[in-house]
Formats: structure tokens, C-alpha cells, sequence
């Protein structure tokens, strides 16, 4: 059986020297991913909504950090949970 693609809201903020350099909403961790290589930045915000009054968000000060957190965020067990699966935590 094929794997469903899951498709949530993924907002990125990008920050450089305390101002708001980049604020995006997409719903593909590819084009999250694309903006926080392209774009010089000190401090991000992620925040991924599952429905409403459901999310996970977090800052993040390395590309890596913002990497795991992505990926983390949309790990089998979590997303079963936020969609009332049998997977859930």
C-alpha cells in the first residue's frame, strides 16, 4: 500500500542581527528546507500545525537543529497521534 502524503502547514521565520529577514508559509519540508540554505540568518522559528489548537514550534540557532526538528516534527508516531491513528504516542 502506498504511503499517503501528509500535507500541514509549515511556517518559517528567518531572523539576521534581530530583524525579520524572511516569513514563509509552505506546506513542503523541501521548500522550508530551500529558504533556510538560501538565506543568511541567525535565529530561526518553526512551527509545523497539525489542526487546530495541535502544533509543535520551536527556535532554532543551527541549520542542523532546524533540520532535526523538521524531521522530528513529522515522524510516523506524531503524525498518527495529531490524526488520531493507532500509531499515536
Amino acid at each position: 500500500m502506498k504511503k499517503e502524503k501528509i500535507r500541514l502547514p509549515i511556517t518559517l521565520k528567518l531572523w539576521k542581527n534581530k530583524k525579520l529577514v524572511n516569513h514563509s508559509v509552505c506546506t513542503k519540508k523541501t521548500q522550508i528546507l530551500i529558504r533556510a540554505r538560501s538565506i543568511k540568518w541567525d535565529k530561526a522559528y518553526l512551527k509545523v500545525s497539525y489542526c487546530e489548537g495541535l502544533w509543535n514550534d520551536s527556535d532554532h540557532y543551527t541549520l542542523e537543529g532546524l533540520e532535526k526538528a523538521l524531521k522530528a516534527y513529522f515522524e510516523d508516531n506524531l503524525i498518527g497521534y495529531a490524526f488520531g491513528g493507532q500509531d499515536g504516542l
